[in-house]
Order: C-alpha cells, then structure tokens, then sequence
C-alpha cells in the first residue's frame, strides 16, 4: 500500500510540474522522452530546427531534474534504466 501511495504521489507530482513547461518543451519532452520518437523527426514535424529542439529538451530535462531525482529516491525510477 504504502508504495502505492509513493507512485501516486510521484505521479502527481511530475504531472504539476509538466505543466510548468513551455508548450514547446511540454511538447518535444513528450515526443522523445516519453514516446520516443527521434529527435530529428519531431523537430521536423513541429516545424522547428532539430537544434531548437534540442534546446527545449535540454531545457525541459533541467527543470524536471530534481523530481528526476527525487522518483529516483522513491524507487519509481530504476536507475539501472538510464536516463529517459
């Protein structure tokens, strides 16, 4: 139950802080890092330069690193995954 509870939670919390993104960032995190899709392809179908792309990733992972951390610290993250 009580893992339960960390997932829930972990979940919410990741969720509150996506919709801090910016729309771009929102959108090219959820494109690569949550389906998967090349970076090259999602710059090209957002209609932006796959280094703009790049940008916003990286700049979407900065602001998520510490609840990176902190799903890392529940358990809800395997480590041995690398990073996604």
């Amino acid at each position: 139950m009580a893992s339960w509870v960390d997932a829930r939670g972990a979940y919410r919390m990741v969720l509150e802080r996506i919709v801090l993104l910016s729309d771009k960032q929102r959108e090219v995190m959820g494109r690569c890092a949550i389906a998967g899709q090349p970076l090259g392809d999602a710059a090209k179908e957002m209609g932006i330069k796959a280094a703009t792309a790049r940008v916003h990733l990286c700049r979407a992972r900065q602001a998520l690193e510490d609840v990176h951390e902190q799903l890392r610290e529940l358990g809800v993250i395997d480590t041995s995954e690398g990073r996604q």
